[in-house]
């Protein structure tokens, strides 16, 4: 009368694989599932967490003042005349980086699996163009930095990312 099963499902990375066993009771007309975990979950200490929301917030302020502040006023300075017009190519150019560039490091770290060396490289680069940034001569050179500063900001938080995913 009553049909009982057992299926063992796999979930989570290759490194931290984990089994959710499912039951079921199945009688003639009504159908019960149960699932449990015979794997406890991992918690991450409050310090990884902390340090993580760090990083991410510490990621979104390397960017955001800069392309909301200062950036027009560096442009604004260079060039009286088109003002508008290079902050828009330097937008539209730093998007298409910041895509491309997020997928490209998304995929490379998974293949690799350094993200830490990943988000490393990116920190690094990021602040070496931060710093350039006054220095620039010329509105091209501008827009050049600004398309490698989106580069290397999505080399960091690309894989930052990434990296959220494995811990879970």
């Amino acid at each position: 009368r009553h049909q009982q099963w057992a299926t063992r499902l796999s979930y989570g990375s290759r490194s931290r694989p984990k089994q959710l066993w499912c039951c079921a009771v199945a009688p003639q007309r009504a159908t019960a599932t149960v699932l449990t975990d015979p794997v406890a979950p991992v918690r991450q200490s409050p310090r990884f967490m902390y340090l993580y929301a760090l990083a991410v917030s510490g990621g979104a302020v390397a960017y955001m003042p800069f392309l909301r502040l200062l950036l027009p006023t560096r442009v604004s300075a260079m060039t009286q005349s088109q003002v508008l017009a290079t902050l828009a190519m330097a937008a539209f150019a730093g998007a298409i980086s910041a895509s491309l560039s997020n997928i490209l490091f998304g995929w490379a770290s998974d293949i690799t699996r350094r993200r830490r060396t990943w988000i490393f490289g990116g920190l690094l680069l990021s602040c070496l163009l931060l710093v350039a940034m006054p220095y620039t001569p010329d509105v091209n050179v501008l827009i050049a930095l600004i398309v490698c500063l989106q580069f290397g900001l999505n080399m960091m938080l690309a894989p930052l990312a990434g990296w959220a995913g494995d811990m879970i």
